[in-house]
């Protein structure tokens, strides 16, 4: 009977197939027609596009390999855009309307036979929470008030969001396609034993409570300094300076407050 074992997976993905190379088919194409084919290496695979649309509208391109040879071309698809299509076809798409699931295709080489619903990027499906997390820094989402989330994912990750806004979008996206929630998120960064700190961003008015995962506070300085050497963040060093001053005001706030009841209890 079969198992199926992914009756309850969310989402696949299919990762398509290397084109294989011209020569590396023609022993085997020669074996089925019973006759030598000439010249193949000089013939290369001809790159074709086409423009295809989604099921929405929104266009898209599609790439086809051919040869002047038929049989090596049908060789070809049958490796490449038929093992993509046979990708669909197993249990874990057998689905009613109530249980939901996804494929994701990353190839440009689709069976004309698969529809395709929507184009996402793979910034899109690489959540911006995992992105810093492969990093060693959260936002802690545990934290009462977490201000200007966007500015510093934009600020850490300037290499995949141009501001703030493109952050918003990505994580509204996350949230539609993927139910991606802050309470979602929270702990979801596999920490051992994270350390909290607050990062203030110039020219706003709150700062950022987040997560790092260091094994001491100079490793938590070091990590910060490697991700904000451009200066728009406060260095690792100051970030230390600063902690160091909060403590001796609350040693200084605690000294004064006893030497307030040893004076009134002397008085008493």
């Amino acid at each position: 009977m079969g198992s199926n074992d992914l009756k309850d997976a969310r989402w696949g993905l299919t990762i398509g197939q290397v084109l294989p190379q011209v020569h590396d088919l023609v022993p085997e194409i020669e074996a089925l027609i019973g006759d030598v084919i000439e010249d193949a290496d000089d013939n290369m695979w001809q790159r074709h596009e086409i423009e295809r649309q989604t099921t929405g509208g929104v266009p898209y391109t599609v790439v086809r390999y051919v040869h002047e040879n038929p049989f090596l071309t049908e060789r070809m698809r049958a490796i490449t855009e038929a093992q993509v299509l046979q990708s669909v076809r197993g249990r874990a798409q057998r689905r009613t309307a109530d249980a939901q699931y996804d494929h994701f295709f990353y190839t440009d080489a689709l069976h004309d036979n698969i529809e395709i619903d929507d184009i996402v990027t793979t910034d899109q499906l690489y959540s911006w929470y995992e992105m810093l997390a492969d990093m060693g820094i959260v936002p802690d989402l545990n934290a009462k008030r977490v201000a200007c989330l966007n500015e510093l994912v934009a600020t850490i990750l300037a290499d995949r969001f141009a501001d703030a806004k493109a952050v918003e979008n990505h994580r509204d996206y996350r949230r539609r396609e993927f139910g991606e929630t802050k309470e979602a998120l929270v702990d979801a960064h596999r920490f051992t034993d994270p350390r909290a700190y607050t990062l203030k961003l110039p020219d706003l008015v709150f700062a950022v409570p987040v997560l790092i995962d260091a094994l001491d506070d100079d490793d938590a300085y070091g990590l910060i300094d490697e991700l904000i050497a451009d200066g728009t963040l406060p260095a690792g060093t100051e970030l230390k300076t600063r902690r160091g001053e909060r403590e001796n005001q609350k040693v200084n706030l605690k000294s004064l407050k006893n030497l307030k009841r040893g004076a009134a209890h002397g008085t008493a």
